[in-house]
């Protein structure tokens, strides 16, 4: 499973449809237009110096901006807009790793945006999957990195909703039930709600278990998710009318055509793909192998990043051609295959894929006997507890019967001590009791 361009598009709300966002470029002399920018909401040169970085505009400058005591201007309006777009890019749909700073290379969008006086006087452009490929690109980067500070990049909101929308794991209880309908309503039905409302405009309710020592329960619990915990089509009719009974944006289903496009998604200079591991989501059939790409994504590609780089937009352009005129083609070049979704097929797909991960043992259940997932699940209904405590001590005695099994076969023989003082350490691990975190139960929530 993953994101696709169905949950930016469902959770979100963000167009896919307009042109790929990429490559991005600083502005010359940006910050000559830092200075211009202070000037117009009254902020001194000195504090400006002190906010701005080489390369990066500080999100505490744009953090200075609230609700002013006087009226503003025109001209300061339109900064503090530009402002606010800064914000929205650096820190919600396209975060990074520089803590406290926002590239300078979004500057260009913002202003055009707030200084726009026409919406045709904007630049249409493909948000949702500029998203998703600056998250795939962050997953794959947060795969490798080591350092306690670092986290994943892209958008961790997108990552959120769509991780409390599909899995009873560390969701939270949603107070208010369903969406009222005339809450968020919208004659042209685009300022109404996305799928991702419910979970950011309701108070939330989270159980002790999910907010202390949660990590270990968390993995635990995904070690032994059930095929049928997930909620795979969690978009369907149904699940719309009972949360959404009003109705949903228009622009989460406006651009349907795109969401199993095989074209290339672009974020600034990456370059992503989606692959065919993805079909049960929509319904369909998942082939145990997916097949190979008519165009595969070579891997010098998907390796650019803007470290030691001296290329210029022109030479990023020349560099992604191919890919960004791919996606003006987009919607046309999709997965063929309408073949519902088999289960047996599932479960030779299992076959093939259980050879090729961990393994857990777990107490005996019957998913056939359950039903579906819902998403008011905050927690998997089959037992967790301890599994991932006996896979560790598992591992614990192996080790200890290896580094025995090797002080026999080499050196003198093991003296009494010795050998008594190994097997007794091997038996106190196992005597230790499992963790008791995890589980189905639900214990009392706490507001957070």
């Amino acid at each position: 499973m993953a994101p696709t361009l169905e949950d930016v598009s469902m959770l979100l709300g963000l167009p896919l449809a307009g042109e790929p966002i990429g490559p991005l470029e600083e502005p010359v002399g940006w910050m000559h237009v830092s200075l211009v920018f202070a000037r117009a909401l009254g902020l001194s040169l000195l504090r400006l110096t002190a906010l701005v970085r080489r390369g990066y505009t500080s999100s505490r400058f744009i953090e200075q901006f609230g609700y002013p005591d006087e009226p503003m201007t025109a001209v300061q309006i339109t900064r503090t807009l530009e402002a606010y777009l800064m914000w929205l890019l650096g820190k919600t749909m396209f975060t990074d790793n520089h803590g406290n700073t926002i590239s300078a290379r979004y500057i260009p969008i913002a202003q055009e945006i707030a200084e726009a006086t026409e919406a045709e006087h904007i630049t249409q452009r493909s948000w949702g999957s500029a998203v998703l490929a600056a998250t795939y690109r962050g997953m794959c980067k947060g795969c490798q990195l080591t350092s306690h500070g670092s986290g994943i990049v892209g958008c961790p909101l997108l990552l959120q909703l769509w991780s409390w929308t599909r899995f009873p794991i560390s969701r939270p209880e949603i107070g208010g039930g369903s969406w009222p309908p005339d809450e968020l309503y919208d004659a042209d039905r685009i300022d109404m709600p996305t799928f991702g409302s419910i979970w950011t405009s309701r108070k939330r309710h989270f159980g002790h278990n999910q907010l202390r020592n949660c990590y270990p329960a968390f993995t635990e619990q995904f070690d032994l998710l059930l095929e049928s915990d997930v909620s795979w089509e969690p978009y369907s009719e149904d699940h719309r009318d009972e949360a959404y009974p009003g109705g949903i944006s228009l622009m989460c289903t406006r651009d349907w055509a795109y969401w199993m496009t095989k074209a290339k998604i672009i974020y600034d200079i990456f370059v992503e793909m989606s692959q065919q591991r993805v079909m049960r989501q929509f319904g369909m059939r998942q082939l145990i192998e997916p097949p190979p790409h008519t165009v595969p994504l070579p891997p010098r590609v998907h390796a650019y990043n803007r470290k030691g780089a001296n290329k210029t937009a022109v030479g990023w352009v020349q560099l992604l051609g191919p890919y960004l005129a791919g996606w003006a083609n987009s919607p046309a070049v999709s997965w063929a295959t309408r073949e519902p979704f088999d289960l047996q097929e599932f479960q030779q797909y299992l076959r093939a894929y259980m050879p090729r991960t961990r393994l857990r043992l777990s107490q005996a259940c019957d998913p056939v006997e359950m039903a579906p997932s819902t998403q008011w699940d905050t927690y998997p209904r089959h037992s967790t507890s301890g599994t991932r405590h006996h896979a560790v001590l598992t591992a614990e005695l192996q080790d200890e019967a290896a580094q025995y099994e090797r002080s026999l076969s080499v050196g003198p023989l093991l003296g009494r001590t010795a050998a008594t003082s190994s097997l007794f350490a091997a038996a106190s691990a196992a005597a230790r009791p499992a963790p008791t975190y995890g589980g189905t139960a639900e214990p009392e929530a706490t507001v957070s």
